[in-house]
């Protein structure tokens, strides 16, 4: 991505305010984590409000590679919103270094040190 200004207000109205900063969605890339609920409890997330619970009965009920993620007890799903770039509040860029860990997990309001505990499985980072 290059280097860029937002100077439509409409623009600027759609950005993610986050510690300050603001992040501009990236609409093709989302990404999502599947967790334990001793992982759920751990980071203070909230059921059916920041996770949902995983469809097995469904979604993936005739697909044998999932069932080693069913067994070790995973059931919430955290969607991860991708972000294209940060911008100030006026709409001046400041970076497009969003895919790191680090600038995914503070967009998104979740602990880096998530990513690496047991009852966490990242299933998408980034996708598409």
């Amino acid at each position: 991505m290059s280097e860029y200004d937002l100077t439509e207000q409409s623009d600027i109205d759609m950005l993610d305010e986050v510690d300050g900063e603001y992040y501009n969605w990236d609409q093709n890339h989302t990404g999502y984590l599947w967790l334990t609920d001793e992982c759920v409890d751990k980071y203070g997330l909230e059921r059916g409000v920041d996770v949902e619970p995983i469809d097995w009965e469904n979604s993936y009920k005739d697909d044998d590679y999932y069932d080693e993620y069913k067994e070790r007890g995973l059931k919430w799903d955290l969607y991860i919103q991708q972000y294209a770039s940060v911008h100030d509040k006026d709409g001046k860029y400041l970076r497009d270094c969003t895919y790191d860990d680090w600038e995914v997990c503070k967009a998104n309001g979740i602990k880096e040190e998530m990513l690496t505990d047991e009852g966490c499985e990242v299933m998408g980072w980034c996708d598409g």
